[in-house]
Order: structure tokens, then C-alpha cells, then sequence
């Protein structure tokens, strides 16, 4: 059975990661000139990675906020 701390801190390290993945492909978004067909496709590719990143936060987000509503049951069952 995972605890409590190691699933905050699995879920945490999860919104990191995936916020950097997005710091990274804005970043590049930012710097990047479209000067052929090339740079068009690393633009879908940095497209796609951003919005990866995106769902990646939600589902971590979702999953947070279940652990969140479990651990209430079980105080208001054992309280």
C-alpha cells in the first residue's frame, strides 16, 4: 500500500516535470524563427509536447484531488 506522503510526493514530482516540459517547448517556441518547412515541423512537434505537458497536469490535478476525497472518507468513517 503506497502512503500518503510517497503519493503527494509522486504527484508533485509529476507537476514538475511536466511544467518543465512546458517552460522547455515555450522556451523554444519563443526563440524559434519559421524560416522553412523544417521549422514548421519542429513548431507541431513543440505544439504537441505543450500539450502533453497540459494533460499531464490535469490528470496529476485529478488524481490529487481522488487521494484528496479518499483520505476524507477515511477521517469521516474513522473520526
Amino acid at each position: 500500500m503506497l502512503s500518503i506522503s510517497s503519493t503527494y510526493n509522486s504527484a508533485v514530482a509529476n507537476l514538475q516535470a511536466s511544467m518543465q516540459s512546458y517552460q522547455g517547448s515555450v522556451e523554444a517556441l519563443a526563440s524559434m524563427e519559421l524560416n522553412d518547412l523544417s521549422d514548421v515541423a519542429a513548431l507541431a512537434a513543440m505544439s504537441s509536447e505543450m500539450t502533453s505537458a497540459e494533460y499531464q497536469v490535469e490528470a496529476t490535478a485529478e488524481i490529487s484531488k481522488s487521494q484528496n476525497d479518499v483520505m476524507g472518507r477515511l477521517i469521516d468513517i474513522y473520526a
